[in-house]
């Protein structure tokens, strides 16, 4: 039996058996930074979300039942930007309880390269796909804790961009 909310949170995720046993957890997500090659500066691709919020966004989304966060990473980038990935490194995982204001969600963030033969096209739930200096990037009105996503990202993989 599923139920809405959570005592702790608003909007959490409990699953509660047959045996009345009620299980609680967050969200499980993920998202993927992908670095467009330019020869003058770092960029990666951003999603404009076309469902509340309407901000910009790394790619991503929930992880289905039965899926690994590998395959939803997968799944996720190519609806959205029509991308084949062909490598990926687990960044970090970000699971505060407030940093998605719909419910307590944790997301694995997966550094990532495309195929340079694919085009990236907005599909699924994004409107548009933007190419953006990782330095602009932070400028931007991004979504839940992106801002902060890619400033850790930027300090881990790009420490000589200034982020300020």
């Amino acid at each position: 039996m599923w139920h809405g909310g959570s005592p702790s949170f608003n909007n959490g995720s409990c699953w509660c058996g047959a045996d009345k046993y009620c299980l609680c957890t967050p969200s499980l997500a993920i998202e993927a930074i992908i670095e467009v090659s330019n020869s003058e500066e770092v960029s990666i691709l951003l999603v404009k979300r076309k469902n509340p919020p309407h901000e910009y966004a790394i790619p991503g989304g929930f992880v289905n039942v039965g899926e690994s966060v590998e395959d939803a990473r997968r799944r996720e980038v190519r609806e959205e930007t029509n991308l084949t990935i062909t490598s990926l490194e687990q960044f970090h995982v970000y699971s505060k309880p407030d940093r998605d204001n719909r419910r307590h969600s944790a997301s694995v963030i997966f550094k990532c390269q495309v195929d340079p033969k694919t085009t990236p096209v907005a599909s699924d739930d994004a409107k548009s796909v933007v190419i953006v200096t990782l330095k602009n990037s932070i400028k931007m009105d991004l979504v839940f804790d992106h801002q902060l996503v890619l400033k850790d990202y930027t300090k881990k993989y790009h420490p000589s961009i200034s982020m300020l």
